[in-house]
């Protein structure tokens, strides 16, 4: 399975034939990465929230050419190094939203296509643990950010702040640095991946027994609206098995240039950027 969650290039067709005139219809240009800055767009979600999934799902259903994946992975592999780097250096743990949007931001000045997507994601470890990340929690609500990690073609999934999450040592030594991952296959969901730890041990005690994935969806109803739109994907890296659940797309509320809200290695936006431009030597192209 490709990083496109749909493996029907005339399906995806369609579908990015009918988002790209819903954009239309709204006053918004659709032919450039992070066009969802456009004051029409913005003025737009306002009234209709679900336009970030429209985003979101434009981007899954693209099929690039051949010449912009081959210069897609160099630019993703060169930004995802710098924001990894920066994010160790930061030396705050569980800061997964502001490395992926960063990197997201930074992916689309070079004219890359990525939605940054938070979800869930579940790692069994070479030791034999497993590790859930899972936006429910000791009060069974859902918050969708458990994890947020970078959806970009050629990959479907980039994510730079594994071994920057709030884990034992001796869990996070067995995690890469920054992953990744072209191929995977469908996911297969249980319940419990959902849940926290203190969630999943709060439910068993409540209910005797493991949550199932109608136990999700009857306590979180909008996860079920969001396994319909963005499929999980599971696959092996080394020797750790990754199960990734997309859930929502994350964007930054503001232009890039001008927030002050994201901070990595207590640095602004706009600071990273001439960093990166400095050390990759080259002008970023702007969306």
């Amino acid at each position: 399975m490709s990083a496109r969650p749909s493996s029907l290039p005339g399906s995806a067709r369609r579908l990015r034939r009918q988002l790209r005139q819903q954009f239309l219809e709204a006053g918004v240009d659709a032919s450039r990465p992070g066009f969802y800055d456009q004051p029409a767009f913005r003025h737009r979600v306002r009234q209709d929230p679900t336009l970030w999934q429209a985003y979101a799902r434009y981007v899954f259903a693209l099929e690039p050419s051949a010449a912009y994946l081959q210069r897609a992975r160099l630019a993703i592999y060169r930004t995802a190094a710098f924001i990894h780097t920066e994010l160790v250096a930061d030396g705050r743990p569980g800061r997964c939203l502001e490395a992926a949007t960063l990197l997201s931001r930074l992916l689309e000045r070079q004219g890359i296509w990525n939605v940054v997507v938070a979800g869930a994601y579940q790692a069994g470890l070479p030791s034999g643990h497993r590790l859930n990340f899972g936006p429910l929690s000791t009060n069974e609500r859902v918050g969708f950010t458990a994890h947020t990690w970078v959806y970009a073609p050629p990959f479907a999934v980039v994510d730079v702040s594994l071994q920057q999450q709030p884990l034992p040592g001796w869990a996070l030594r067995q995690l890469p640095p920054v992953l990744l991952q072209e191929e995977g296959e469908p996911g297969v969901l249980q319940g419990p991946e959902f849940f926290s730890a203190a969630g999943q041990r709060l439910f068993e005690q409540r209910h005797g027994r493991p949550p199932t994935v109608e136990d999700v969806v009857t306590l979180a109803p909008e996860i079920g609206v969001a396994l319909d739109l963005f499929p999980p994907l599971t696959f092996q890296h080394e020797q750790v098995e990754f199960l990734y659940i997309p859930l929502t797309p994350r964007v930054l509320d503001g232009a890039f240039d001008e927030t002050t809200t994201f901070r990595l290695n207590g640095k602004a936006p706009v600071t990273l950027q001439r960093q990166f431009l400095a050390q990759s030597g080259h002008s970023l192209a702007h969306s």
